[in-house]
């Protein structure tokens, strides 16, 4: 039996999904559910299962699923989300953000696999001035291996008219993300009441905090001579744990100088997001800096990095490393290599894959 309806939740990036996500992760009232496809972020496994641009595999590869693993966890997930759909719930929520990067020919195969499943298919979109936007997605380069001072725009034009050429535009609820606008349920409840559903914890979910610039500039940096960072399931588990200690040992705020996020933002896009949605971001153009706190250019993620040297130093002491080198990419290089000395080993995952795989049949979409 087909559901009723099948809500897939696309984002767009730096829009709380991680809150939504986290939210209703364990979401399942009989009538709505959640869907468990192994994490509450649904990117990876939709994007593995139905985005065949080569830039897809070569994600996989830098979380650790090269050649051997990346069929394995295919297989896997597959089997994972044909179970959900095939499930006794009405109603199927996905969520992935990562959906809304998904080129018209990946985004019609997911939803001609959806529409197989379900009577009907909606589609929640959160977007975001393209100011902030520009600073938070920078900080999330960062984070992921970045190293040059790129800036990305949201282009809405171009991601927006995917869906609403997909799934057409009656289908498709865009929404501006405003934390002030949402309250203190932020956009948790926001989104939970958009899809009718009462998750046990509405209330505001804070994660995947802000770094501060002295954090950002330290990763800006260090990420220029740490190739062996990435690629390996050991090394992306050491890297979010160096990541969460550097924002525990150096709070504060990053903000990218609004002049400096301009430069990529198109004004005619956001012109066709205020005529198609009625949303306007215009006013974003003429935003003030504020010299004393901006990050501008390199050199003001470099003085970032060289004042963070001794609460970096600090830190590791108190973690009982004794003997730190006092140059910073140095130091940050004994950081990461105590987390992943402390990263279990890969065999535990690699048994999980196989037994996982070996238990009946795989069934295609």
């Amino acid at each position: 039996m087909k559901k009723d309806l099948i809500w897939l939740h696309i984002g767009m990036h730096k829009t709380g999904s991680t809150a939504i996500q986290d939210g209703l992760k364990a979401h399942d009232d009989g009538t709505t559910r959640y869907a468990r496809l192994g994490a509450p972020n649904h990117s990876l496994v939709l994007a593995a299962l139905f985005n065949r641009r080569p830039a897809q595999q070569d994600r996989l590869r830098r979380k650790g699923l090269g050649r051997l693993l990346a069929p394995i966890y295919k297989a896997i997930n597959r089997r994972r989300l044909l179970a959900e759909l095939s499930g006794p719930t009405p109603r199927l929520i996905l969520s992935g953000e990562t959906l809304s990067h998904f080129d018209h020919a990946s985004m019609t195969a997911l939803a001609k696999v959806l529409g197989a499943h379900a009577a009907g298919v909606r589609v929640l979109v959160y977007v975001r001035d393209p100011v902030s936007y520009a600073g938070s997605a920078f900080q999330q380069r960062v984070r992921g291996g970045g190293h040059d001072m790129k800036l990305s725009s949201p282009s809405f034009r171009k991601r927006l008219k995917i869906s609403f050429a997909v799934f057409g535009r009656d289908a498709v609820e865009v929404v501006a993300y405003d934390r002030q606008a949402f309250g203190a349920g932020g956009v948790l409840a926001d989104a939970a009441q958009r899809m009718g559903v009462h998750p046990a914890r509405a209330d505001a979910v804070v994660v995947n905090e802000s770094l501060s610039a002295a954090a950002i500039g330290l990763l800006y940096f260090w990420n220029r001579s740490a190739a062996f960072s990435t690629g390996s399931w050991r090394h992306e588990a050491a890297r979010r744990a160096m990541i969460e200690d550097l924002a525990q040992a150096l709070p504060g705020r990053f903000r990218l100088a609004p002049s400096r996020a301009r430069s990529v933002v198109d004004p005619a896009d956001l012109e066709w997001l205020q005529r198609q949605t009625g949303i306007d971001f215009r006013n974003c153009l003429t935003l003030p800096d504020a010299p004393d706190c901006d990050i501008f250019a390199e050199d003001d993620l470099l003085c970032a990095r060289n004042a963070a040297l001794p609460a970096l130093i600090a830190h590791l002491n108190a973690l009982g490393i004794t003997d730190v080198p006092a140059e910073a990419d140095a130091a940050l290089t004994r950081l990461f290599q105590f987390h992943l000395a402390r990263t279990s080993r890969i065999a535990p995952y690699l048994r999980y894959l196989a037994k996982s795989a070996s238990e009946g049949a795989l069934p295609s979409l």
